[in-house]
């Protein structure tokens, strides 16, 4: 136990460079900025968020607001949304902007509950760890303040991004094993994919009736079930890359499969897929947004050089 306790100690305790949790933090701001760039272009925040006697669909803003809402009203509440946004976009007091972000989408949440869509949770989730994290360490208008860098070389906790990797992972796990319809599985035909793709509700394109687009809807669905199924795996293959001594049979195979990188250009193509075919809001890009938490920074700045600090400047993971 006690071997345990103190592996978990220096797991916690791990420091890494910045780079990886700067990219997320700066993606969701984005993410979240589009977002609400979109609610305020169409003038939609006095319907959704307010009281149906100004015409809006929350009886709550009506009958007992959250506090935050009744102070700034259903325009003050997009505002906040916005400038949390914007915040983490610009790695601009990130901590504080985090905070801003998690209360007024748990205001939002609260106007119009059956508006709370699922990226909206992960986002708060999110911002909840950003809020501990030092995530504009770099990358960020605060780096270039403090240091005269945009780009700084520094070590912070490695904890919030293997947290966000985590509710990553479990999400896509959550959403395999919650896929109950026959129609995810060889007994319904395979035929999820194909039906949402004629859903004129959320269909961006039109497929047709396609006997080809048919099979490869039933793969596309049989993919993305098998994809959502074993996402655990990646932990097993992440904590191979970390320890690859004294690898089992099991790790060994996942490592010749290089299974890390076929799932995750597997999750990102699954994403643009989506992107491309409907329309569901943030949801494909707030998720890719994600995927710099499944890359340490050593690895995402051997990738992308001009995302790290200065060769001469840069120090190693602890």
């Amino acid at each position: 136990m006690k071997r345990r306790w103190l592996a978990l100690v220096r797991l916690l305790d791990e420091r890494e460079a910045a780079t990886s949790l700067a990219c997320v933090r700066l993606l969701v701001g984005a993410c979240v900025v589009v977002d609400g760039l979109h609610i305020l272009l169409r003038g939609v925040a006095p319907v959704l968020w307010g009281s149906p006697e100004d015409g809006g669909l929350s009886p709550l803003m009506a009958d007992d607001p959250p506090w935050l809402a009744a102070a700034v009203g259903p325009e003050g509440i997009l505002a906040l949304y916005l400038l949390g946004g914007a915040s983490l976009f610009l790695g601009l007091v990130p901590r504080a902007g985090a905070l801003v972000l998690l209360l007024a989408s748990a205001d939002i949440s609260r106007l119009l509950a059956h508006g709370d869509r699922g990226i909206d949770v992960m986002i708060r989730l999110i911002a909840l760890i950003l809020v501990f994290s030092r995530s504009g360490a770099t990358l960020s208008l605060d780096a270039k303040l403090r240091t005269g860098r945009f780009r700084r070389a520094t070590l912070i906790p490695a904890w919030p991004r293997l947290l966000i990797l985590l509710q990553l992972l479990w999400c896509y796990f959550s959403a395999g094993h919650n896929k109950s319809g026959d129609s995810w599985y060889p007994w319904g035909r395979l035929e999820a994919v194909w039906n949402v793709l004629h859903d004129p509700h959320f269909s961006a394109i039109d497929v047709g009736q396609s006997v080809v687009v048919y099979h490869l809807s039933q793969l596309l669905t049989l993919g993305t079930v098998l994809f959502e199924w074993t996402a655990p795996l990646m932990l097993v293959a992440l904590y191979d890359a970390r320890n690859p001594e004294g690898a089992g049979r099991f790790r060994r195979a996942l490592r010749r499969l290089r299974f890390r990188w076929v799932w995750m250009a597997t999750g990102m193509t699954f994403h643009l897929g989506l992107a491309a075919t409907l329309w569901i809001g943030i949801f494909p890009y707030a998720m890719l947004a994600l995927y710099p938490s499944l890359v340490p920074p050593e690895r995402l700045e051997a990738w992308f050089p001009w995302l790290g600090a200065p060769r001469a400047t840069r120090a190693a993971p602890a």
